[in-house]
């Protein structure tokens, strides 16, 4: 509960109650133990203390192999949440190898058009992004797509984040016309559920105002990036990182219209 409701110093603190009264009153390997191993790690991860995290979903993994098999839906839960911790740390091969083994496992329980299967698909997507395998990340991004759009509808917030997701591939291809239509889906999407002034909308917005610099459209860029600039000011505040970044693609913008016009010296 205190998890959900953000006040993640409390959630930390019941657990480590659970986790000693669990120990001292069952097995230590019992899977209720294994459990409370699984929750900290969560807890640790959304705190950033991300070697913690890992530690806490080895234990729990170690725990579920031995009690569990290595085909049951809570070992791929847990090579899941492993996966994205050492995504978030940067080991983008060891992230690749626990999404794939928990693709193998839901595959098999599952079935392909699962949407813990989608999600597994989107996160080895953007592992093969960051990794250079665009190809690959497509691949595994339509094939999130697909699911969602079938199991969700074209108007859910994952839908959006696949849209996102394969613009951001196209756009690395240099297909800046089919990232601009993906762009614009999520945007769409984000408007309608989360309001106009979210920050997920800020970042459709500064998406869509890299594409259109790219493309040349610089007044489109500008007021995309001026739009997301407003709403990170006002949600961020003055020093976020994040606000950093649209003044630095704005000043980009307002330095191509100076000094790359059409028969603009150029020094």
């Amino acid at each position: 509960m205190h998890y959900d409701l953000g006040d993640l110093e409390k959630a930390k603190e019941h657990q480590e109650r659970a986790l000693t009264i669990r120990r001292e009153k069952l097995c230590p390997d019992n899977l209720h133990v294994a459990t409370t191993y699984n929750d900290m790690a969560l807890v640790h991860r959304t705190l950033g203390d991300l070697e913690k995290a890992k530690e806490y979903q080895e234990r729990a993994l170690t725990m579920r192999l031995e009690k569990l098999g290595p085909d049951n839906l809570d070992i791929a839960t847990s090579y899941n949440n492993l996966a994205l911790v050492h995504h978030t740390l940067g080991d983008l091969e060891k992230a690749k190898e626990y999404y794939e083994r928990a693709i193998v496992i839901s595959l098999e329980k599952l079935g392909p058009d699962n949407l813990d299967v989608a999600r597994s698909y989107s996160n080895l997507g953007l592992v093969h992004h960051t990794l250079g395998d665009l190809e690959k990340a497509k691949e595994y991004q339509e094939r999130a797509l697909t699911t969602r759009l079938e199991k969700l509808g074209p108007d859910h917030l994952h839908v959006a984040t696949s849209y996102n997701n394969l613009a951001l591939v196209h756009h690395t291809l240099g297909g800046l016309e089919r990232a601009k239509e993906y762009y614009k889906r999520a945007l769409t999407i984000s408007q309608e559920k989360l309001g106009p002034d979210n920050l997920d909308v800020a970042t459709s917005y500064n998406n869509l105002g890299e594409v259109h610099r790219t493309l040349g459209d610089l007044e489109k860029a500008k007021e995309y990036h001026e739009r997301a600039l407003t709403i990170r000011l006002e949600k961020l505040g003055p020093d976020h990182l994040d606000v950093a970044r649209s003044y630095n693609n704005l000043a980009l913008v307002h330095y191509t219209c100076t000094y790359h016009k059409p028969g603009k010296a150029r020094s």
